[in-house]
């Protein structure tokens, strides 16, 4: 039983990197065609963070309210009609409304399907480490990834706007899957009713916050996600046109930077766990993984080389790939069962608040200044996590 939910999980975790990925490597190079500037991508891209700040509580708190399948069965749904909402859209406000979808579908989706898993694999007896569910699920996302990038070049190199129509079949596809596969037995569903719906959800959101702001070590894992949130939206939105420009090659070829980008995110991810057992504490890997991850990029944006630049900027996909597992792992070992989707999408709603500020600033030193400029202030922004990940003081496991 404890093997059924495990491949569950990660099948639907490759899915959906899948269906989401076949826009990935070229998603700015589609708004840029579509007569927008830097900063008006980064905006674009701003919609969707703020718009899952807004979302991501009360989304958890329907989560834990009414079922987390639930949650992710609708997340999926309203992920596939963004992407179609994109594929026929040619307008700033068209794409606006897309984002909006997106982020509806993701913050159904981010706190409930990791709470999904964890507690299924509990009530099933799994007594397993999270690190390790985590960073093989990470693993079978980035296959996922690896072949919808190297496809969506592909496809984009044909018509910018294709990637974004192969996108939505694939995650129709999962929205039907997931309501198949997906199974809860444990949950005990209130019944519907409006009003008492809302107090369970409003309840259960004004819990989570005080308990997230309250405990010692989620509220520096918060600030840290947040400043990780600022830290990463310019080296997120801008490594295409980096590195376009720089190499001078073809949309196609940028699929293949993307699957590269993804491999090394692998990497990072296998040695996640090999890497704890070395430095003993999840705080102390993570941050080495800000140390790892800020250098690099920084060596990355001025070193001139651009094959060396390439390969600065894909090791740092180590350290964020070996984040991942870490984080999710020492955030739900201190979240309690009834809470966990709920104080899982407040961290995601705090980093997407980060993500958005990012978007907002780094767009103008972009437009401004240019993208290294932009790369190696977030640098600097993600050391800034290391004093509040000093705090974090677990006791012996």
């Amino acid at each position: 039983m404890v093997k059924q939910t495990l491949r569950t999980f990660y099948v639907l975790k490759m899915i959906a990197s899948l269906g989401a990925s076949f826009a990935f490597s070229t998603y700015v190079l589609f708004l840029l065609d579509k007569g927008l500037d830097f900063f008006q991508v980064n905006v674009i891209n701003l919609v969707f963070m703020a718009s899952i700040f807004l979302l991501e509580i009360p989304t958890g708190a329907f989560a834990d309210s009414l079922g987390r399948k639930n949650s992710v069965v609708i997340g999926y749904a309203a992920w596939a009609l963004a992407y179609l909402v994109y594929f026929v859209s040619g307008s700033f406000w068209m794409f606006v409304l897309a984002e909006i979808l997106g982020a509806v579908g993701a913050c159904f989706i981010s706190g409930a399907f990791e709470a999904w898993a964890v507690d299924t694999l509990k009530f099933k007896g799994f007594e397993g480490k999270l690190e390790g569910v985590f960073a093989r699920g990470g693993i079978y996302s980035s296959v996922g990834v690896v072949i919808g990038a190297v496809l969506g070049g592909y496809i984009g190199a044909v018509n910018l706007a294709l990637p974004w129509l192969a996108g939505a079949a694939v995650l129709f596809i999962l929205f039907v899957i997931s309501q198949l596969i997906m199974t809860e037995p444990y949950f005990k569903r209130k019944p519907l009713r409006l009003k008492s719906t809302f107090d369970e959800m409003k309840k259960i959101s004004s819990a989570s916050v005080r308990y997230g702001m309250a405990h010692p070590i989620i509220f520096n894992m918060i600030i840290a996600g947040f400043l990780l949130g600022v830290a990463v939206q310019p080296w997120n939105m801008y490594w295409s046109p980096f590195f376009k420009d720089t190499l001078n090659v073809d949309t196609s070829v940028l699929g293949w930077m993307f699957a590269a980008i993804s491999l090394f995110s692998m990497v990072g991810m296998h040695f996640a766990s090999r890497t704890l057992a070395k430095l003993k504490d999840r705080k102390n890997v993570l941050i080495f993984n800000s140390a790892l991850i800020a250098i690099t990029i920084a060596i990355s944006a001025v070193i001139g080389a651009p094959y060396l630049a390439v390969l600065f900027f894909l090791m740092h996909e180590i350290g964020r790939g070996m984040w991942g597992p870490i984080d999710s792992a020492l955030m739900n070992d201190h979240v309690p069962s009834k809470q966990r989707a709920t104080v899982i999408s407040f961290d995601s709603m705090v980093s997407h608040g980060g993500s958005a500020i990012g978007l907002f600033a780094s767009g103008l030193i972009a437009n401004n200044y240019g993208i290294p400029t932009s790369w190696i202030i977030g640098a600097v922004v993600l050391l800034m996590a290391i004093p509040f990940l000093m705090r974090i003081k677990e006791k012996k496991r």
